[in-house]
């Protein structure tokens, strides 16, 4: 072998022998505690599979392992956590054994208790309890609910039995083809418009039809708000008392007179209702009904002879020859008004004349 060859194979030897070294520094002094450990001990009623050398963690930091677990002869387990610092425990503590994952392993939480609690002397025993295992909280639920799961299960199998027969909505929709068919056809249409619904957002988003320039056009809202403007200003004026409505609303004075004219109205059909004045007899008394009813009649009998053309009025509304008459004589008669005014101041210088002889 050569001196290099040598050379390389003790180089090699030395660097495994510092990594192993090293490892066994990390896993076994690494467990050897700096300084006095600190001891507490515990006793449980079951540690459910805790073990020597399990950690005892506190706010989520290891602090200690366990060590010594033994059986009492009561049953109990009694063991102790090696502390790698002090720690005061108090009144209300808490020590309970913990699985690290559902794959398995342990370890004990321990919570000190309240800081204002009273803190426990260095001689006093702690006790501890055990967390339900995972399993064994299954397997406890399972036989509580041993009967409503056979039930469920029952139920499950009836449905899948009537499902595979092709009985009821969901058996239908297994095994009918034709149902099949209609929720198809109905997923088709629930496409189609959900495309109509896309094709409509889109035009709104671009500004077509009255909802698109709703949304887009500033005039539109322009306009809008000069109207919310518009309210706005009326119904400033109207709650302070400025205008017609206003003073409907805020005077009380038009109270009173709107109140009044009502209770007038009131009072009218009051008397109306008891046949008091002409419109309470009209409305009220048969007789004046009957004789109104009488006039009606005689009057639409003389309107029906004026139509048929009966008697004077008949004729002058019916009869052309009877408007041309008139219209003659109330020609000639104006003729003679106007002769009569021409030859009027003739007469009168006439008469001054004969008068003065």
């Amino acid at each position: 072998m050569s001196i290099g060859a040598l050379r390389e194979t003790i180089l090699g030897v030395l660097v495994l022998t510092a990594l192993l070294a090293l490892g066994f520094f990390t896993v076994v002094v690494g467990k050897i505690p700096v300084g006095e450990p600190v001891y507490l001990n515990v006793s449980f009623d079951a540690v459910s599979g805790l073990r020597d050398g399990n950690k005892v963690r506190v706010a989520g930091l290891d602090v200690g392992v366990v060590r010594n677990l033994r059986l009492r002869p009561d049953g109990s387990v009694q063991c102790q956590f090696q502390m790698d610092l002090p720690l005061e425990v108090r009144e209300g503590y808490k020590v309970e054994v913990r699985a690290i994952s559902a794959l398995g392993g342990k370890y004990v939480h321990l919570d000190p208790g309240p800081r204002q609690a009273r803190p426990l002397g260095a001689g006093e025993g702690l006790e501890g309890t055990a967390a339900a295992e995972i399993t064994e909280a299954l397997t406890a639920a399972v036989e509580e609910n041993r009967e409503n799961l056979r039930r469920a299960l029952a139920a499950i199998r009836e449905v899948a039995e009537e499902i595979s027969s092709g009985s009821g909505t969901l058996g239908r929709l297994v095994r009918d083809d034709g149902l099949y068919a209609q929720a198809e056809a109905a997923m088709r249409n629930a496409n189609l418009a959900l495309e109509d619904l896309r094709r409509v957002t889109h035009a709104v988003a671009e500004g077509h039809g009255t909802l698109g320039r709703l949304v887009n056009d500033d005039s539109v809202y322009a306009h809008l708000d000069r109207a919310l403007g518009n309210l706005a200003e009326i119904s400033e004026k109207m709650n302070t008392g400025v205008g017609t409505l206003g003073r409907l609303v805020n005077d009380e004075a038009v109270f009173v007179e709107a109140r009044d004219s009502l209770r007038e109205l009131r009072e009218i059909g009051r008397k109306v209702n008891e046949g008091e004045g002409t419109l309470g007899r009209l409305v009220n008394d048969p007789a004046v009904y009957e004789n109104l009813n009488e006039t009606l009649a005689q009057v639409r009998q003389v309107a029906t002879k004026v139509n048929e053309g009966h008697g004077t009025l008949g004729r002058l509304v019916n009869e052309d020859e009877v408007y041309t008459e008139i219209r003659r004589v109330v020609v000639e008669g104006r003729e003679t008004l106007e002769d009569m005014r021409e030859q009027a101041p003739i007469n009168t210088f006439v008469g001054s004349l004969l008068s003065a002889f």
